[in-house]
């Protein structure tokens, strides 16, 4: 999925979620290339984001399940697609609790089933070009572990240990839904 796509569909997830959104400081989980920091930022905020592998120098490298900051330090948390890759989910809502101020507020945007359906579909598509690729790398004495990490998580899920098992999240709040996801 290319990342103009991406960022056009993160910004129309964010432009809902701006209005559960509260206060000035703001961590980002999953902030990758720090697109929605940087558009947090044009908003007023003051975003610290992190990713376990970031793509720019303006996010710092570091896990949800062990966040590197003191209680109470954030008004609000967000993430865009992150929960389902996060392995041990108690711990990272444990640590979101931790570093929320009190009556903070944590949004978290996750697919939907119809969502999870359009990017297998795209992954299809995609698989021979990926497949040719890394045997190519692999040729060449490179590694490459794309194709593992798409096949180990097909639906853009951790099926691993405390998968599902959310037991009080941090906030709830009622989202606008496209199509009728219990018709799947």
């Amino acid at each position: 999925m290319s990342d103009k796509w991406q960022h056009y569909v993160r910004e129309l997830e964010l432009s809902t979620a701006l209005e559960q959104l509260r206060g000035k400081n703001l961590l980002e989980l999953g902030g990758g290339d720090g697109y929605i920091a940087g558009l947090l930022t044009a908003r007023g905020f003051h975003v610290t984001s992190i990713d376990i592998a970031p793509k720019c120098s303006t996010v710092m490298k570091a896990s949800a399940e062990a966040l590197p900051f003191a209680d109470a330090s954030f008004d609000a948390v967000y993430s865009s697609h992150v929960l389902a890759h996060i392995h041990d989910k108690e711990k990272a809502f444990a640590e979101i609790r931790r570093v929320l101020k009190p009556n903070g507020i944590a949004v978290h945007v996750v697919p939907t089933p119809w969502w999870s359906i359009l990017t297998n579909a795209i992954h299809l598509f995609k698989l021979p070009r990926m497949i040719a690729g890394s045997v190519a790398r692999k040729l060449m004495g490179k590694p490459s572990d794309s194709i593992r990490t798409m096949l180990l998580h097909p639906l853009g899920s951790n099926r691993g240990r405390n998968a599902g098992s959310l037991s009080q999240p941090a906030a709830y709040s009622e989202w606008p839904t496209f199509g009728d996801p219990a018709g799947l």
